[in-house]
C-alpha cells in the first residue's frame, strides 16, 4: 500500500528555514537561504544582496552560481525532484499504478513541506493538468476553495490534512475506472465520454476551457453519475 506521508506533533506557523542548514555547499546554502526569504517577503523583493547575506556567500558566488532568482527557483524544483525520484520504495513494485502514483504524490509532499510558505508566495495562478492538457486554471485561492473539475477535487482531496481528526472525517473524491493511455487521443475525453464518437476513428470535438468566475476557467466535463 501507498505510504502515509510523515506529520509532525506540532504545526510550526513558518515552515521555510529560517538559516541554510549548516554544512552544505555554497549553491545548497543558496537555494536554501532563498526559500527561507520567499516565505518572509514577495519573490520580486528579493535581491541577490539579501541572498547572499542569508547564505553567508560573497555576493559575486551567488552571481556566478546562479544567473538569476528563477534560476535559484528552477534549482531547488530539481533538487525536489531528485529527493523523490531518490525516495522510491522497492516494496511498490507489485502494487497497482494508481497506489505507485499515489505514493510518488505523497513522497512529493513530503519534500515541499518545509517550503510551503516559500512556495504558496509564488502561487499566485495554478494550472492544473492532466495527461498534459489544463483541465483548470485559476487564482490559488479560486482553486483551493472553489475547485470545480473533478480531477482538480480528486486531487486535492489526496492532499493530506495535518488534523488527524479533520483526516479521518473528510470524504474523499474517487476517480472510478483506469487512467487511459498518454498517446491515446480520445484521452482528452477522459472527464467527456458523452461526446466520444460511436466510430473510434471518427474525430471529435475536445473539451474547451470556459471561464466560469472572473479569471477561472475549466474544462468541459460530464457531470458525475448520481
Amino acid at each position: 500500500m501507498a505510504r502515509k506521508p510523515q506529520r509532525s506533533a506540532k504545526r510550526a506557523p513558518k515552515s521555510a528555514p529560517a538559516l541554510p542548514p549548516p554544512g552544505g555547499t555554497d549553491r545548497d546554502n543558496i537555494i536554501a537561504a532563498f526559500m527561507a526569504l520567499l516565505a518572509e517577503k514577495r519573490f520580486d523583493q528579493i535581491g541577490f544582496g539579501d541572498i547572499s547575506a542569508r547564505a553567508n556567500v560573497s555576493l559575486a558566488t551567488a552571481r556566478t552560481e546562479f544567473g538569476s532568482t528563477l534560476a535559484i527557483l528552477a534549482a531547488h524544483m530539481k533538487e525536489l525532484d531528485r529527493k523523490v525520484l531518490a525516495g522510491g520504495e522497492g516494496d511498490m513494485a507489485d502494487e497497482p499504478p494508481r497506489e505507485r502514483l499515489f505514493d510518488v504524490l505523497m513522497r512529493r509532499l513530503d519534500a515541499m513541506r518545509p517550503y510551503r510558505d516559500g512556495l504558496r508566495e509564488i502561487s499566485h495562478r495554478v494550472l492544473v493538468l492532466y495527461l498534459g492538457r489544463v483541465v483548470e486554471t485559476a487564482t490559488r485561492e479560486q482553486i483551493y476553495q472553489a475547485p470545480r473539475h473533478p480531477y482538480t477535487r480528486a486531487l486535492l482531496s489526496a492532499a493530506p490534512i495535518p488534523d488527524p481528526a479533520i483526516e479521518r472525517a473528510r470524504q474523499r473524491v474517487k476517480l472510478s475506472g483506469e487512467p487511459p493511455s498518454p498517446m491515446d487521443p480520445r484521452a482528452a475525453l477522459r472527464f467527456l465520454p458523452s461526446r466520444l464518437p460511436s466510430d473510434l476513428g471518427a474525430p471529435f470535438a475536445a473539451p474547451e476551457l470556459k471561464e466560469v468566475a472572473p479569471g477561472h476557467f475549466v474544462a468541459e466535463f460530464d457531470p458525475p453519475e448520481a
